[in-house]
């Protein structure tokens, strides 16, 4: 594998590269200033050395300057959205464009565009704000995208998780570019100023038409939410229940449009220009157009997520090259249509969607031929169940430990799903369409039923077998943990062990294996250091009180109200890092405990009974939920108190402030300063 062969692919990779980690570099706006002038003193050296036919040193100074531009780009476009962002909460007049709508479990969700923000409906300044709305559920059917609206409502923030290792969705929004959140209920009304007719606002309406006729259509709803998945991208009718089932079975990728579903379309399209160039004089470069424009359709009506796009680029350009008797190299064209998205939209780079996609059709370019070739079959179902195979272990190679460091989970049957899934999405992916068309067309009703009925059957069959894989004995392996570092070392072993797999040169076996056993020990010494610590941890949690005891590898976690399982997960990820080797629950319902942690005396969530209680010893930390602060005026009065948590159940907490200032008592909010962690060794 001679690396001067794939200079788009490095070019893509040194890019990636240098937005990854152009946030360590930009911690002042002179580093932007000092990153323009060196891409203003490079244009004449390249312009030199290109005159001079200096190739090694012209391209190694070209990749510098990418390098420069990609540090320098994602984080001008992220300065310019926070410029004109935190300026909008100064008005609350607004003219919003509909960016994407969605259903949720609540109502709807929007996402908008701010162009314009004021005081007053007269006093309209422009903005480049991006925002979320919460709504109810009657503004989905009547809210159209692209189209621009008046609203008169105030912008709130959002909030931050300051739960440790915890999933951040402000952090993720503001990687979407959006700063603030309208809710919206019944009784609000937004404006309809100007509604859009372009071409992308005609194919999002006729994508939300089709989606609302396979819903009404199907009776059972995870029917036609797999349809309208698999065809429209359009996940909104997929219960959790069911994406959890195509989550622990493998298959949860057949519900993002990708590679897969682009290239089952592709080879429909494929085969009908072969008969119209066999039996009409038509020639094959318009026939090749007319597949192009096909598959980009396809890419549009299902909404051009990043995965779809992907594919979109690499197939026009794979197949242009093959009409045009051109030499086609698929990791050039991965590395271009990676370094075009990310030019386009820099903050790409941090969508789920855009890596698996990108990192699965890598694994699959760089593994997929020497594990095929491992063995050979003569027949053909045989060898057809070999390839699929194939393809499944080669996609998740660079995949599952992302997977692993974003759900700590990994399904062991995807294999198996990828086996049965791939000839199903290809089925489904046709039945989808066909109901499409007969609505469309305006088939009559009697046909439409029948179709109907037809493919119900086959979805039956389909969620019948991905049930089966999921109630297999250890369908899942769950409780898994990867750090970021432990991600990148991984990632780099397996980027060295594509490299010895194309070049056959130990060297890069050899450092495959270094870095597997520096993760090993880094692992195994992170482990012993955890287990050897006591600490107190208790989370910010708004709708539960949980504290978490880790003592020497044991954790022991304190319920102060009824568990809620989406409050739970703030927590998981954070326990899990710890490694603890047992765990223990104890749930305070109408008891309540003190006890001493390395000879510091807590109590937690005291009742009653402890308020009227007098201990021997000076209290050095007590923690109160909703439940427990009217007792702790009480607790006060009778005992020395070093330090009180107040945690994010607690609503009124301006008379409870008062009484500690009053008292000399320092104090803690969770809701206001993040999870608290108390580290005694």
């Amino acid at each position: 594998m001679n690396l001067t062969r794939y200079p788009l692919f490095i070019l893509a990779l040194l890019y990636s590269t240098s937005i990854y980690i152009s946030p360590l570099f930009f911690k002042n706006a002179n580093t932007t200033n000092a990153f323009w002038c060196v891409y203003i003193s490079a244009i004449p050296i390249l312009f030199i050395l290109h005159l001079k036919r200096h190739k090694n040193i012209f391209s190694i100074v070209w990749l510098v300057v990418i390098f420069l531009i990609g540090l320098n780009l994602n984080q001008v476009q992220v300065q310019d959205s926070e410029k004109y962002d935190w300026t909008i909460r100064k008005g609350n007049h607004l003219i919003l464009r509909i960016c994407s709508k969605s259903y949720t479990k609540k109502g709807s969700k929007l996402i908008c565009r701010v162009l314009y923000k004021g005081k007053t409906r007269q006093e309209l300044r422009r903005s480049k704000a991006n925002i979320i709305i919460y709504a109810d559920s009657s503004f989905y059917k009547n809210i159209r995208r692209s189209s621009e609206y008046y609203c008169h409502k105030q912008i709130h923030d959002i909030k931050s998780n300051s739960n440790p290792l915890a999933f951040d969705y402000m952090e993720f929004l503001q990687k979407k570019m959006i700063y603030g959140q309208i809710y919206l209920n019944h009784a609000d009304k937004i404006i309809l100023l100007k509604e859009s007719t372009g071409l992308i606002a005609m194919i999002s309406k006729w994508r939300y038409q089709f989606s609302t006729f396979l819903t009404e259509s199907f009776k059972n709803e995870t029917h036609s939410g797999i349809l309208s998945a698999m065809t429209l991208g359009i996940k909104d009718h997929i219960s959790q229940e069911d994406y959890n089932i195509f989550r622990n079975s493998g298959a949860v990728h057949i519900l993002a449009v990708s590679g897969l579903h682009i290239g089952i379309i592709a080879s429909l399209l494929i085969a009908v220009s072969r008969f119209y160039v066999t039996h009409y004089a038509i020639s094959r470069l318009s026939l090749a157009l007319i597949v192009i424009v096909g598959v980009w359709t396809f890419v549009l009506l299902s909404g051009a997520a990043p995965s779809s796009v992907r594919a979109g680029i690499m197939f026009s350009f794979y197949y242009s090259g093959l009409k045009n008797a051109k030499p086609v190299n698929p990791l050039n064209i991965i590395g271009i249509c990676a370094f075009t998205m990310l030019v386009l939209n820099p903050l790409d780079l941090y969508n789920l969607g855009f890596q698996f996609s990108f990192l699965a059709m890598l694994g699959i370019l760089l593994f997929y031929k020497t594990i095929s070739s491992a063995l050979h079959f003569s027949n053909r179902i045989i060898k057809l169940i070999w390839q699929l195979s194939c393809i499944s272990v080669s996609a998740q190679i660079f995949v599952a430990p992302l997977v692993i460091y974003h759900f700590n989970q990994f399904p062991l049957y995807f294999i198996l799903s990828g086996i049965i899934t791939t000839p199903f999405a290809g089925l489904l992916i046709c039945t989808g369409m066909i109901n499409i068309g007969v609505h469309l067309f305006q088939f009559p009703w009697n046909i439409k039923q029948q179709i109907i009925i037809l493919s119900e059957s086959v979805l039956d069959l389909f969620t019948f077998i991905l049930k089966g894989i999921n109630e297999l004995p250890s369908a899942v392996l769950s409780s898994l943990y990867l750090s970021e570092p432990s991600l990148i070392i991984i990632l780099g072993a397996l980027a060295m062990l594509a490299l010895f797999v194309q070049n056959k040169k130990y060297l890069f076996l050899a450092g495959t294996l270094i870095a597997f056993i520096l993760q090993i020990s880094m692992h195994l010494k992170t482990k012993y250091q955890k287990n050897a610590e006591t600490k107190l941890v208790v989370y910010d949690l708004y709708k539960n009180s949980i504290s978490d005891v880790f003592i020497n590898g044991h954790l022991i976690s304190i319920d102060g109200l009824d568990s809620d399982q989406n409050q739970e997960d703030n927590c998981r990820k954070f326990r899990l890092s710890n490694f603890p080797r047992e765990s223990d629950r104890i749930f305070i319902n109408e008891s309540s405990h003190g006890f001493c942690l390395e000879n510091f005396f807590i109590i937690l969530y005291p009742d009653e009974e402890t308020a009227q209680s007098r201990f021997n010893q000076s209290i050095d930390l007590i923690i109160v939920n909703k439940n427990s602060t009217e007792h702790l005026k009480e607790i006060i009065s009778k005992n020395h108190i070093s330090m009180v948590i107040i945690d994010s159940t607690v609503k009124k907490k301006e008379e409870i402030i008062t009484l500690l200032n009053t008292k000399e008592i320092s104090f803690y909010l969770t809701g206001s300063q993040g999870a608290y962690i108390l580290e005694l060794t």
